[in-house]
């Protein structure tokens, strides 16, 4: 139901406004088809992780947001989504919250070669606050070329400032590479764009990687940008990898 603009029972997950407060009740859902991606300000509030859960059915993409200005803010909290195609939460060009939310790789989809639990990016010309807390990313056995638990990055002469805290990251083993927490990949070509990350409170464990690298927390840049990340309490174990980073 949505909460500011007097709809009822019958508003769907994306909401109607400009900015709208979509609350979605206890209770499991199985997607059918793919979340429509939101371009609105809107907030996505359920009754808690482990009481609201999404279920992508192994296939759909689920919650996407895309803003056309770089100035929307979009929010997800309280609750669970699992198995799901591309990425549990994808935000790009505006400003994201994601807070108390449980991602579950299990048996999410594999076909476009790469796995995220949060994917954060921004493309645009707006610099973009991307803020993760109480977050917990985990499951899935993959033949992937890529595993990322918490992704943020950009491809614009923008860039993005990240708060990341209160997250834990565990249990995720993948043939490819497997990261728990990572900033500035996926940021290419001549973007000038920095992304400074505030990384505290974080616990990354169990990561597995059977060819390639295990990373615990990773910063890469490339071309003429730089990626900051400040990491203050984190704990990183058990990672197993032909390589292993922090």
């Amino acid at each position: 139901s949505d909460t500011t603009d007097g709809g009822g029972g019958g508003d769907c997950l994306a909401g109607d406004g400009s900015s709208d407060t979509v609350t979605i009740p206890a209770g499991a859902i199985l997607l059918t088809s793919d979340l429509p991606a939101l371009a609105n300000a809107v907030s996505l509030q359920g009754a808690g992780m482990g009481q609201t859960t999404i279920d992508g059915d192994g296939q759909y993409q689920m919650l996407q947001f895309n803003g056309p200005t770089g100035n929307e803010q979009f929010a997800v909290s309280d609750l669970t989504v699992t198995a799901f195609m591309n990425a549990g939460v994808y935000g790009n060009n505006g400003n994201v919250s994601i807070n108390r939310a449980e991602i579950d790789l299990t048996g999410s989809d594999t076909s476009i070669g790469a796995v995220f639990g949060l994917l954060l990016r921004n493309s645009g010309v707006v610099i973009n606050t991307f803020e993760v807390s109480d977050v917990y990313v985990h499951g899935g056995n993959f033949n992937l070329g890529a595993v990322q638990a918490v992704s943020v990055n950009a491809a614009s002469s923008a860039g993005a400032t990240a708060t990341i805290q209160n997250v834990t990251v565990a249990n995720i083993t993948n043939t490819g590479s497997t990261t728990g927490i990572s900033v500035g990949l996926g940021t290419t070509g001549n973007s000038t764009a920095d992304i400074h990350a505030e990384v505290s409170n974080v616990t990354v464990t169990g990561l597995v990687s059977t060819t390639q690298a295990a990373n615990g927390l990773s910063a890469v840049s490339f071309g003429n940008n730089a990626a900051y990340m400040t990491i203050s309490h984190a704990t990183v174990t058990n990672l197993s990898g032909v390589d292993i980073g922090l």
